[in-house]
């Protein structure tokens, strides 16, 4: 019994070491093309009033590799970003 309790802890303390970081949505590089775009202005619905439209006029330009003005994001982000919606197409 104490051995099959150890072994819980072992495995819900590795489960939760694995997802270290997975909350805070600065280690998905989706989400930090998201800040990026957000911290220079862009909102969702932004396109309705102006050209700062959270989606087309900054996160797609982004995944095209045109970055607009004021948006400063690696380009190493944008690679894993696209791979991960890649991976995740490919989960469906």
């Amino acid at each position: 019994m104490k051995t099959a309790i150890l072994c819980l802890g072992i495995l819900v303390a590795s489960s939760a070491m694995a997802g270290e970081g997975k909350g805070d949505g600065q280690n998905h590089p989706c989400k930090k093309i998201r800040a990026a775009c957000e911290a220079a202005g862009f909102t969702k619905g932004g396109h309705k009033s102006s050209s700062k439209g959270l989606w087309a006029d900054c996160i797609k330009p982004t995944m095209d590799n045109r970055t607009p003005a004021g948006v400063t994001v690696a380009a190493v982000d944008v690679v894993a970003c696209k791979a991960k919606k890649a991976a995740h197409k490919e989960d469906k």
